[in-house]
């Protein structure tokens, strides 16, 4: 689950594992199963997440004492282009309460909890911000309005917003890799902080080497 092949040497350190929740869920049962477990057998939803908690709060004791991390990292795709996977209704009965006790646990240790959660989320989001979540990434483009994101959550939770990697980084321009950075700047940064940039997912083979350089490049203090 854990891998470092540095010791701590004054950065901030990172520990993370990918898969939490609806993920592991999934993965173990099949998308079409998992979208109906919540209905047809939630003891055994509750079971499998309660379990799932146990061991990633032991986990992340361990990587606390083992590495010092400053930080949790975890994924949990809930949304597609358009909207969540589910309600909130079942958000709130299946999710929210495992999430606050990892972030609970994240807070205990003096550390913080970061997320990624591609697609649309933001019915989520408030929840997320009440229990107490650090980070959140990527704030993934034309699944939600930027600019509204950032009006109604900015000053509550740190962006990691994430650059698109589904269409500019293959299919754009160096000059419109640097355009979007700038508006994404413009959109999120804040007077008190709170804005990182990254990339909203993984890099593809299909990118172009020159739209790599054009986001380091204009990703730069």
């Amino acid at each position: 689950m854990w891998r470092a092949k540095k010791k701590k040497d004054g950065r901030y350190l990172l520990g993370r594992w990918w898969y939490c929740y609806f993920e592991r869920l999934w993965s173990l049962r099949g998308m079409e199963n998992a979208l109906t477990d919540f209905l047809l057998y939630p003891e055994e939803v509750h079971r499998l997440f309660s379990r799932l908690t146990s061991f990633y709060l032991r986990s992340m004791e361990r990587a606390k004492e083992k590495w010092d991390v400053d930080g949790f990292f975890v994924s949990d795709d809930i949304g597609t282009q358009t909207g969540p996977f589910f309600s909130l209704e079942i958000f709130r009965e299946f999710f929210k309460p495992y999430y606050r006790q990892l972030i609970e646990k994240a807070h205990a240790l003096g550390t913080h909890f970061w997320l990624h959660s591609c697609g649309n989320i933001e019915p989520f989001l408030e929840d997320f911000i009440e229990i107490g979540l650090d980070v959140i990434h990527p704030i993934q483009k034309n699944t939600m309005d930027e600019e509204e994101i950032a009006r109604k959550y900015g000053g509550k939770i740190c962006i990691l917003s994430g650059f698109d990697v589904q269409y500019l980084m293959a299919f754009g321009s160096p000059d419109e890799v640097k355009e979007e950075v700038a508006r994404l700047r413009r959109i999120f940064t804040r007077q008190d902080g709170r804005f990182m940039l990254t990339m909203g997912n993984g890099s593809t083979s299909d990118w172009k080497q020159e739209n790599l350089a054009a986001l380091y490049e204009a990703s730069l203090p």
